[in-house]
């Protein structure tokens, strides 16, 4: 009759493999939240909403030769004291910027600004972009890639075209330890949702107070009163403001044509949108056929109006 009673080496493989699968659950847990931020903020700025299959993880060999044959846009990264990169096929990187209206590389790189940035403002490390590069198929397959490495699949959907993107994680067991130390801010952040959940259920039960109700035969006068439809013809004033600068009434004299004023804004920096002279959201300058337009980005809440 065998022993039931496990020797010391089974109960330590046992508890190895309900580590590992711990880790993995974490991870995918941790990718799949990453992706539905990113896919959150790339349809803010896309002209149709956009679905996202994945992540997938994958730990292939030791250099892309097999994986990666297409010229791709690769865009590298230093998320603290690791690397990783971003790759997207040239034709699909193609299709993800004209729903972004962006240029190619500028479109990838927003992409991997986007990833990058989530995850090190979970795991509270530095994180560094570097400028998007279109690459060669075999030039791909000769980068080297650590043991330890693996990679994360996604792909945009939009009706019947799908465009992939993959990142490139360089050191397994750092990673692993971005995604642990980033667990606890999770937590965080969902026990305040589930918080503020609560207290709004608090709030719709009471305090509990006497009903009033509007005699029914005054309902549809009140509703003829008070719809809406009598401010639509109304005229708003909507003003972009591509910057501010202060000058002197001397430096406002010796202007002439061709004269250059600097503003108080940078380059690709969103402009703001006034309405009434308040300053309601925050868009990007387009160009409508042969006027000028702008997309709005964001409309700002009531307390950060001006």
């Amino acid at each position: 009759m065998t022993s039931p009673i496990l020797s010391q080496g089974e109960i330590e493989a046992l508890l190895r493999k309900g580590s590992a699968e711990s880790s993995l659950d974490e991870l995918q847990g941790f990718l799949q939240l990453i992706a539905q931020n990113m896919l959150a903020q790339v349809n803010r700025r896309s002209t149709e909403l956009l679905e996202l299959e994945g992540p997938s993880v994958e730990y292939p060999g030791v250099t892309l030769e097999q994986e990666i044959t297409r010229d791709s846009y690769v865009v590298a990264a230093e998320l603290g004291d690791s690397e990783l990169l971003l790759l997207m096929a040239v034709a699909d990187a193609t299709l993800f910027a004209e729903r972004l209206q962006l240029p190619v590389d500028q479109a990838v790189q927003f992409l991997g600004q986007v990833w990058v940035g989530q995850v090190a403002q979970l795991a509270g490390v530095t994180h560094r972009i570097y400028q998007a590069q279109k690459v060669s198929g075999p030039e791909l397959g000769q980068i080297a890639r650590e043991p330890s490495s693996f990679l994360v699949s996604h792909a945009f959907k939009r009706y019947a075209q799908r465009f992939g993107f993959t990142f490139l994680i360089q050191q397994q067991e750092y990673f692993a330890a971005i995604v642990e130390a980033s667990q606890e801010t999770i937590e965080l952040a969902q026990a305040k949702e589930s918080a503020q959940a609560l207290l709004k259920g608090h709030e719709s039960t009471s305090p509990v107070g006497r009903a009033i109700f509007t005699p029914i035969d005054e309902v549809a006068l009140l509703e003829e009163d008070q719809s809406i439809t009598l401010l639509q013809d109304i005229d708003l004033t909507v003003t972009v403001e591509l910057g501010r600068t202060i000058l002197t009434l001397n430096e406002i004299l010796e202007l002439k044509p061709q004269s250059v004023i600097s503003l108080d804004r940078l380059a690709g920096e969103p402009v703001d949108v006034y309405v009434n002279d308040t300053k309601s959201a925050k868009g990007e300058v387009v160009v409508l056929e042969d006027n000028f337009g702008v997309r709005i980005l964001e409309i700002l809440t009531k307390s950060k109006r001006s």
